[in-house]
């Protein structure tokens, strides 16, 4: 019987290829159970049994116990050489807006032709879960330039059938038919971008990862792995949980932490890095103007492909890959994995005459006069702003610093904001990406001219004396930033008098700037 042919052990602080005749040598005894989780299949992230050889040469099988029979080997020939095709790049997906008992979805849309769609276009996400939703979306919402991110509900669901109302065939070269969605029994996020990770993605120590589940996550890995539950979440009669956790070391524990959840832990995670020619990237999207492209594909990748097919070239040079690329097509993917995609990026031929533009956010005083700048010395009129984004997003309000509210904003939708004094800062995101930020600051030198300013005013006056009491003194300890004016007060408190203009004045401009 032909033996599985996609078979690692844990050696030497990593996941190592090895054949049934070298388990044999090391474990000549007898077969060696999956219980053992000695031997994993790197095609499903499952362990393997090593046969005792009593009536056939020794080779290695899958239990019959597995929990999942989808084994790409189970239903093709062990030498058949494992190649993805086209259709298995999948879109996005990532979670969102996490917190203690809600999360959500969204799923990214890479750009197509323009020739594919027409200006009526609906796009359709059909999740297979909780009902079945549908999310339609005129293909007017989709950057031209980027990847756009559609809701696709909060709810999760084992996959989501895409299609395109009235667009071309080819359209699913580019989008696939069906996209996986989430495994009940965890699937894996990362932490700071939101994505969703692949089967078999690579993971390394020290970053911050989400596992989506309905099971607990046992704390059996002790100091090797970090747990902690952020979010829990009621949908229908099951409880979904998100947990935060982090590989504290690159040990045989924390990597088999992980395998549990279909993922690689490694110290070289697989990446495309272009070297030539000048290009403007986007996340999925590498724009050139060149007919041969050099590229360096790092990590442990065994299949590198390009789509459509292309002359290639490769260099190795002590185990780092550089690939030459002819580029034939306008649109080229080109895609890096090991039995699955796992990292790839469309190279489209472009004129490169313009800057990769940022997206269009809108920010407005009460009199609809722009506010351009990043740090602003005047509070707006009526302490309200108003603002408008080209995608969805969100902003982030500090006040000194602190981040006290979270505000959503909907593609070309204005939303206002109040009470705006100083020390807040408006951090305003498009998806995950930081786009601009707006602050409402004092100015020390303003402050300081300011001041003599006002100290000119208030010895011009020359209206009727009043009495002050030391009860005056309270406003004067409020005016630490106007040691003249305060001075001045002290002075006033002291000789029991005041002109009345001044005082009302004084209690009018100088308690608004200490608002």
């Amino acid at each position: 019987m032909a033996s599985l042919t996609h078979v690692c052990m844990w050696q030497n602080n990593g996941w190592k290829n090895i054949t049934a005749d070298e388990a044999a040598r090391l474990h000549p005894g007898g077969g060696v159970s999956a219980h053992s989780g000695l031997f994993m299949c790197e095609l499903c992230g499952q362990y393997v049994l090593l046969t005792d050889g009593n009536y056939q040469r020794r080779h290695f099988r899958h239990s019959s116990a597995e929990k999942s029979k989808d084994c790409p080997e189970r239903t093709t020939a062990a030498y058949v050489p494992m190649v993805y095709g086209i259709s298995d790049h999948e879109l996005p997906l990532r979670i969102k807006n996490v917190t203690k008992d809600y999360f959500e979805f969204e799923m990214g849309f890479i750009p197509v032709p323009d020739n594919l769609f027409s200006r009526n276009n609906k796009i359709i996400v059909e999740s297979t879960d909780y009902g079945r939703n549908s999310y339609i979306y005129s293909s007017e919402r989709l950057n031209v330039d980027g990847v756009t991110y559609l809701s696709v509900g909060d709810k999760p669901s084992a996959g989501f059938k895409i299609r395109v109302e009235g667009g071309k065939e080819d359209i699913y070269k580019f989008w696939p038919k069906y996209n996986s969605g989430i495994t009940s029994s965890g699937t894996v996020f990362d932490a700071k971008t939101g994505q969703k990770m692949v089967t078999d993605a690579d993971v390394v120590v020290g970053i911050k990862y989400y596992i989506l589940s309905r099971s607990r996550i046992s704390g059996y890995y002790g100091s090797h792995v970090s747990v902690n539950e952020i979010s829990n979440k009621r949908i229908s009669w099951e409880t979904w949980r998100v947990y935060e956790v982090v590989a504290n070391d690159y040990s045989e524990q924390s990597a088999r932490f992980f395998l549990e959840y279909h993922c690689r832990l490694t110290e070289s995670p697989i990446a495309i890095q272009p070297v030539w020619p000048i290009y403007v990237e986007d996340k999925y999207v590498v724009k050139h103007n060149q007919d041969n492209l050099y590229m360096h594909i790092k990590g442990n990748a065994t299949n590198t492909l390009v789509f459509p097919e292309a002359y290639k070239q490769r260099f190795n040079n002590s185990g780092e890959i550089v690939l030459k690329i002819a580029c034939n097509s306008r649109q080229q993917l080109v895609s890096a994995g090991r039995t699955k995609a796992l990292n790839y990026a469309y190279f489209w031929k472009d004129n490169l005459n313009h800057i990769n533009q940022e997206p269009v956010i809108d920010i407005t005083d009460l009199n609809g006069i722009p506010v351009l700048q990043e740090d602003n010395n005047t509070l707006p009129d009526k302490g309200k702003i108003y603002i408008r984004a080209q995608y969805d997003g969100f902003i982030e309000i500090s006040i000194n610093n602190k981040v006290t509210e979270k505000r959503r904003i909907s593609s070309n939708k204005t939303i206002e904001l109040d009470n705006i004094t100083w020390g807040m800062t408006f951090s305003i995101y498009v998806g995950l990406d930081l786009i601009k930020i707006v602050k409402f600051v004092r100015d020390e030198r303003n402050d300081n001219l300011e001041e003599n300013e006002l100290l000119k005013k208030l010895n011009s006056f020359s209206s009727r004396n009043i009495k002050i009491s030391h009860i005056a003194g309270g406003l004067a300890n409020r005016l630490t930033k106007y040691p003249l004016i305060r001075k001045w007060l002290y002075q006033k408190i002291r000789e029991g008098y005041i002109d009345e203009k001044a005082y009302k004045y004084l209690i009018r401009e100088v308690t608004k700037q200490m608002k």
